[in-house]
């Protein structure tokens, strides 16, 4: 069901694409009356390219926020350790009342004749100036170096037949016996698994990888919960990752 949020954006959404199809046909007026539609503020007129252009992205963002409402897309809350009174009164009432369904790191318009960027870096090894690289693409990492239970990341093998180096640390939190396994892949093709026991690791694979550019993936079978009031889950905390 469509929450008022959503009926919002897709009103929004729907007076775009009516606007843009009242544009579409002013398209083959003369200067002179299509300055006489109405009292325009200045601008310049915009060509039909960029009129199609604009229509198929609105139509297609609207399919897209339409999907996520037909396919029930649950939000969740932040959720907060609660200390001390906070344990007597008031537990069923939310702290934190934003409703989520992701995070968002970059959203950006680009001129459609501008391609994105087809350059990545070779390594990640400084948290967080490495992942503030606007070549980096990644998710599972969180900015002061550690990793998530799922990891991606996009690097640049410099060479063919590079190896990947990870070098990670498994932290000792709270559980003497705690011990995982991470799953690697990349572009696709499954690498191997490597045991992740307490203290630090290092996995070094040889690949039989082209020059350019690759997709990573790193799988940790189980997670640990950071101490305090942080409890993000993590799979271990990272050094340096990077097709060498």
């Amino acid at each position: 069901m469509a929450t008022p949020a959503d009926q919002r954006i897709l009103e929004l959404l729907d007076r775009w694409l009516a606007s843009l199809e009242l544009h579409s046909t002013y398209v083959a007026l003369d200067d002179d009356a299509y300055w006489k539609v109405q009292s325009w503020a200045p601008h310049q007129r915009p060509t039909r390219w960029i009129i199609d252009l604009a229509t198929q992205k609105t139509r297609a963002l609207r399919d897209l926020v339409q999907a996520r409402i037909d396919m029930g897309d649950a939000k969740v809350r932040f959720t907060t350790k609660r200390t001390g009174l906070m344990l007597l009164f008031g537990r069923s009432v939310p702290i934190d009342s934003r409703s989520i369904v992701g995070f968002v790191r970059d959203v950006s318009a680009i001129a459609a004749n501008e391609q994105p960027s087809e350059h990545a870096p070779t390594s990640v090894s400084r948290f967080p100036v490495d992942l503030e690289s606007k070549d980096l693409f990644y998710s599972g990492i969180y900015e002061d170096g550690w990793f998530g239970k799922d990891v991606r990341i996009r690097l640049d093998a410099a060479k063919g037949n590079p190896r990947l180096d990870v070098r990670f640390e498994v932290p000792l939190i709270s559980d003497a016996n705690f011990s995982s396994s991470v799953d690697i892949s990349v572009d696709g093709t499954r690498l191997g698994t490597w045991p992740c026991p307490l203290g630090a690791s290092e996995v070094s694979a040889p690949t039989s990888l082209s020059a350019g550019i690759h997709d990573i993936e790193l799988h940790f079978s189980d997670v640990q919960r950071l101490p305090g009031l942080d409890r993000r889950p993590v799979g271990a905390k990272v050094q340096a990752i990077g097709l060498d």
